[in-house]
Formats: C-alpha cells, sequence, structure tokens
C-alpha cells in the first residue's frame, strides 16, 4: 500500500456475463484496463450478478455462464478477489428462508466463498461483504437475515476502530430508485420496491450510528450511478460493469467500475472509470 495515497481498490459490479454480444471479451476488457492503470489497483471487489442469469436456467446454460466466467478471470485476472452475491447468481428464489442458501452453494463455489457473508481486513481497513437477497414469495427482497444480523453486530465490535466499508450488491441506501423510471409515485406516493433498496436501511443506518467507523457502503444492482451521505457514512451505487446488459449505456451510464483510494484515517477519494467498450451487435 502507498503510504500517501492508500489502498487502491477497484470495485466491479453487475457483469452479466455472457456469450452473446461478447460480454465474455467485455469483462477481460475490463480487467486488462485495471492493469493498464498508471497505478493498478491491488484489490478487486466484485458487486453481484457476476452471471446474465442462472435463476431457473436449465443446467447446460447455468455451466456455460459459469465457464465463461472462470476462463475470463483466469486469462485476466492477477489481483486478490473478493466476491459478492447478486440475485441473478442464485439458481431459484422458489424456497423459504431455511433453504434458501442450497440455491446460492453453486454460485458460491464459482466464486469461492467459503461464506455468502464475510469479512476481511486489508490497508487499515475492515471489509464486510453481506448477502442482500433473501427469498420472498417466489422471489426476492433486499434485507440482512436473521443470522446475517447477528454476525454483522458481531463483527462491527470485533473491527474495533478500524475504518470500515461494506460492500452488498443491492444498495443499503440509494437515490436511483427514486429515478429509474417514471413510474415511481403512484397515488402520490413513492414507491421503492424491495428488491431495488434494502428493506431495513433505517435499522442498518441506526446500527452504524452505533459503530462511527463504518465509512462506506458499496452497491451496485440498479446498473445506475449515484452518492449520497448521510449521518456520516457515505453510499455509492456503482454503475453496471456490462451497463445495459452489453447493449449499450443504461440512462447515460457506461460501462465501468469504481476506483477507489482508501486511507488508513477514513478518508478515501473515488471515481468511476469508463473501459471504452464498443457494442457488439
Amino acid at each position: 500500500m502507498d503510504a500517501e495515497n492508500g489502498l487502491r481498490i477497484a470495485h466491479m459490479t453487475d457483469v452479466h456475463i455472457q456469450a452473446e454480444r461478447g460480454g465474455d471479451d467485455g469483462l477481460v476488457q475490463a480487467l486488462e484496463h485495471m492493469r493498464a492503470l498508471d497505478r493498478p489497483p491491488s484489490l478487486l471487489l466484485t458487486g453481484g450478478d457476476a452471471v446474465m442469469n442462472v435463476t431457473g436456467e436449465p443446467p447446460e446454460r447455468v455451466d456455460a455462464q459459469w465457464t465463461l466466467w472462470q476462463r475470463a478471470f483466469a486469462a485476466a485476472c492477477d489481483l486478490e478477489t473478493f466476491h459478492c452475491l447478486g440475485n441473478h447468481d442464485v439458481l431459484s428464489w422458489d424456497a423459504d428462508d431455511g433453504v434458501a442458501a442450497v440455491h446460492k452453494e453453486r454460485a458460491l463455489r464459482e466464486l469461492g466463498m467459503a461464506d455468502r457473508f464475510y469479512s476481511f481486513d486489508r490497508g487499515g481497513w475492515h471489509f464486510i461483504v453481506l448477502d442482500s437477497c433473501q427469498p420472498l414469495n417466489g422471489g426476492y427482497t433486499a434485507h440482512v437475515d436473521s443470522a446475517q444480523w447477528a454476525w454483522l453486530n458481531a463483527d462491527l465490535q470485533r473491527a474495533g476502530n478500524a475504518p470500515t466499508c461494506i460492500v452488498s450488491h443491492v444498495p443499503i441506501l440509494s437515490v436511483t430508485g427514486a429515478i429509474y423510471d417514471d413510474g415511481r409515485v403512484q397515488d402520490h406516493h413513492w414507491q421503492i420496491p424491495g428488491d431495488w433498496m434494502h428493506t431495513d436501511a433505517h435499522a442498518l443506518q441506526a446500527l452504524f450510528v452505533e459503530y462511527p467507523n463504518v465509512r462506506l457502503c458499496l452497491s451496485g444492482h440498479m446498473h445506475l450511478r449515484d452518492r449520497c451521505e448521510y449521518n456520516g457514512v457515505t453510499y455509492i451505487c456503482d454503475g453496471a460493469l456490462c451497463a445495459g446488459w452489453w447493449g449499450g449505456d443504461w440512462a447515460q451510464c457506461d460501462e465501468g467500475y469504481g476506483l477507489l483510494d482508501l486511507r488508513s484515517d477514513g478518508s478515501f477519494d473515488y471515481e468511476y472509470v469508463p473501459f471504452d467498450w464498443q457494442v457488439r451487435d
């Protein structure tokens, strides 16, 4: 780590790898783009939705997408990498809380994750990776389940005074849901779906008040970018690496990844880095 500039990390989310539109080549190009920076990152965080979609897909389609993922990383990634689960990485949402983890096991194996939520320390920072998506009525909603909540409380205690970065697939707090489309106001009231932002956002922000070392929350999922601050915590929703699923920009958000310099005093710099992907037919 550079003592002056801090720990440089890349946050790459919503790859949605697929053979169509050259999505596998897009991932390789992005990884090579990171390596070619004047000061490359030393750590890569992926934010979920690694694959285009495996939910409800036949086994051969599931296998094909994960094979593309493994090949791309073997060809172009030499960074220490930590992964996060996304909703499209899960085989089925036709489950209750008691058995939902079974449908996440394939993604955990492919991503080399020991568990669906975990933490680690690098460069004077503590990193917490959450599992945002839980089953609901055959679909999913975003919140921290009871087992994860108990673990999170204990882990924040263990972190002590280390500045902490929390990674989730779905934003904990974001304005992207309000402007995603023009149908968010119904009967004069805002309607933000529970699979677009954590439904336990109020409880989480109250928890973060107890642990002021929580400085930064990174997410994706929305394929839109925003940055907001509340009670001393910065919430960054990064754009999707695939933008509009490899078909061009999504609401003026280009294909790209987040680049952050984290300093040991808890301060940081952030920028969003497009990697000049050319859309294919």
